[in-house]
């Protein structure tokens, strides 16, 4: 008697809780019978029950089963099928980005862009004006992959540039 009161001092002055033995309604199983309308509503939702994120028959175009993933010719299948779509879909799709506006003063339009009449201007012309002003940042194209990956390329290509500058100036970045 004399340890446990000892150890339950300790606890005290320690600031310790006394360990609690659990609660009697969590450790006794529940004896009441489960209603049979509930029992057989849930039998009836869970008959056909799957942890797939789709139903047996409703899945999309490009879904390939788990089971059939294994054998290489059955996903290059489907790829082939949603690659023949996307090229069938690709005519009757409209060009996200059909247009290009640039803004300049209207004293330096006839003398950067010489061939410009009437709302019209020689692309190559266009072009190099702006691949000559273009700097990286100023020039997005979004939608396009093409138009992306050309604009991401000058980025590229003028930062490679700029340190190429830097190493031949021998000014420390």
């Amino acid at each position: 008697m004399a340890t446990t009161a000892k150890s339950s001092n300790d606890r005290k002055a320690r600031n310790v809780a006394e360990p609690r033995s659990p609660s009697p309604a969590l450790s006794v199983p529940s004896t009441r019978p489960l209603p049979g309308a509930s029992v057989h509503k849930a039998a009836k939702a869970l008959k056909h029950f799957s942890l797939s994120r789709f139903s047996k028959d409703a899945h999309p175009h490009n879904y390939v089963p788990a089971s059939k993933t294994r054998d290489a010719s059955t996903v290059q299948s489907v790829q082939r099928k949603m690659l023949a779509r996307q090229v069938a879909a690709l005519p009757a799709a409209s060009a996200a980005n059909s247009g290009m506006t640039i803004a300049l003063p209207a004293g330096t339009i006839k003398e950067v862009l010489p061939s410009f009449k009437g709302g019209t201007v020689d692309l190559a012309e266009l072009l190099g004006l702006v691949r000559q002003r273009m700097q990286g940042r100023e020039f997005y194209a979004v939608g396009n992959p093409t138009l992306t990956r050309l604009t991401r390329q000058s980025e590229l290509q003028s930062q490679v540039n700029e340190i190429i500058a830097t190493i031949k100036r021998g000014v420390p970045k």
